[in-house]
């Protein structure tokens, strides 16, 4: 008797030490997975990604835990580059489940900006309106200021888009020189000429007849029809490459 209670005391022990065990590798196999996934985000392997985030959420029991939270972040962002059809549910849902989340208005962002790829230009612009500045990174505020102009642009409102492009050309960034475009085509639309060409002389991927115009423009009488002749040579020689290059 006194033999089989010494056993089962032996056996509890070993029981607890088992689980105190394995408490730290199953801490250290979340981390991992997470750890993965972040990799693989990184790397732009969206959809092996999406898998590990998802992975995670389920070994992840506490919903406040803030590398779940993380993970439900980065899942949804994953499905709106695969363009998954419940992408927007999930980044809406994830706001209205974590409102006090500093996700949250990266989400409105990117919202905006996949609206914004898709030409749904108006929606996009609702989405735009949602977002914090002060949230988004130097970058972000650029590429904010250029999309959310262009978007304005395509529904014209020129005079709140050429303050968006005024904000965007100013800073050397791939956004500069479509910029610098749009700004000088309001302008022009606005009868400010001489502005116009002074924007569009600055844009470098140009043809030759369009610089030499330009020249010409610059060191001649200033006339609306030089300036016409400045902005038709642009716009019709160039507007294939425009729309490859100017929309991001």
């Amino acid at each position: 008797m006194k033999a089989r209670i010494i056993l089962l005391w032996i056996m509890s022990i070993v029981l607890t030490q088992s689980v105190q065990a394995q408490e730290p590798i199953a801490l250290f196999d979340k981390s991992a997975v997470y750890k993965e996934a972040i990799h693989l985000y990184d790397h732009e392997k969206y959809s092996a990604s999406m898998k590990k985030f998802e992975e995670f959420i389920g070994l992840e029991s506490d919903p406040q835990n803030a590398l779940r939270i993380n993970a439900e972040y980065y899942k949804g962002i994953c499905a709106l580059y695969l363009l998954q059809p419940d992408a927007e549910y999930q980044l809406i849902r994830f706001v209205r489940e974590h409102p006090d989340s500093p996700w949250k208005h990266h989400v409105y962002f990117e919202l905006a900006t996949f609206n914004y790829q898709r030409k749904s230009y108006k929606k996009a612009l609702e989405w735009f309106q949602e977002v914090d500045q002060d949230m988004l990174s130097n970058d972000e505020k650029i590429a904010f200021f250029y999309k959310r102009g262009h978007s304005l642009f395509e529904e014209g409102d020129l005079k709140s888009a050429r303050q968006d492009f005024l904000e965007v050309k100013q800073v050397e960034s791939q956004y500069k020189q479509p910029a610098i475009y749009y700004y000088s085509h309001i302008a022009y639309e606005q009868k400010e000429y001489e502005t116009a060409l002074t924007g569009l002389s600055q844009i470098p991927i140009l043809v030759p007849s369009f610089l030499t115009i330009s020249l010409r423009f610059i060191t001649s009488k200033r006339s609306t029809t030089s300036c016409w002749l400045t902005h038709q040579a642009y716009s019709s020689r160039q507007a294939k490459s425009r729309r490859s290059v100017f929309r991001k």
